[in-house]
């Protein structure tokens, strides 16, 4: 099985409950809160991946920082309106995506959110991020998609996601579970013989990889880490 995921970056919080211990009752509604990123972020990169390298923490500080070597080598641009996979899109393809079965939560209604989650809100907040949800409840996080070249390693596409699963109605999440995926991209985004709708789908079928690699690496997680 193909799996383009950063498995070393892998963050894993359990109190001993499983995705069957968050399973609704007959009586139960449960819903999943979806957050898009906040656009497309790039890096360059003349030297090796900074994810592979260590440079780059799990759950680092502003999206710039995760990306971003503190040295002349790089060089970050964060979102900008208009480039591909925007906030709505990535929203778009998160809402085709079977969630609930991608992720074992059977029954579990998909609540999307336009509007993405600040990064330090993201990082600081130990609760739930919505009012008024349901005691079946948990979230997924889109906190960084980047468009890397890299030096000698080609293209391709970074996704974070964030996982956490909250039981009965408590306040703190009984499982969190994020790490980076990446999926090399087909075309060059900076050759002029390919049409923009092209390196747009491109990247959204590395987007959907990503998602599905993530998915993937959480259910080879053994059921008591879980």
């Amino acid at each position: 099985m193909r799996l383009a995921v950063l498995t070393g970056l892998l963050l894993v919080v359990s109190t001993g409950a499983t995705a069957q211990d968050v399973q609704p009752t007959e009586a139960q509604t449960c819903e999943l809160h979806v957050w898009a990123s906040d656009g497309l972020s790039k890096t360059r990169q003349r030297a090796s991946d900074n994810l592979s390298t260590g440079y780059m923490g799990a759950l680092g500080s502003s999206p710039v920082g995760r990306i971003e070597r503190n040295t002349a080598e790089v060089n970050t641009q964060n979102a900008k309106p208009g480039g591909p996979l925007p906030t709505l899109r990535q929203l778009e393809i998160l809402s085709e995506a079977d969630l609930p079965a991608l992720f074992g939560f059977d029954a579990y209604k998909v609540v999307t959110h336009e509007k993405p989650l600040p990064s330090g809100l993201i990082r600081s907040v130990k609760t739930r991020y919505t009012r008024g949800a349901p005691e079946c409840y948990a979230e997924l996080v889109v906190t960084d998609v980047v468009y890397s070249r890299e030096y000698a390693r080609g293209q391709n596409l970074k996704s974070f996601f964030r996982l956490r699963v909250f039981d009965k109605g408590g306040e703190r999440p009984v499982r969190v579970l994020g790490t980076w995926t990446q999926t090399n991209l087909k075309h060059d985004q900076e050759k002029t013989d390919v049409e923009q709708v092209t390196y747009e789908l491109d990247m959204e079928a590395a987007f959907k990889q990503n998602l599905s690699d993530f998915a993937a690496l959480i259910q080879d997680i053994p059921s008591n880490n879980r």
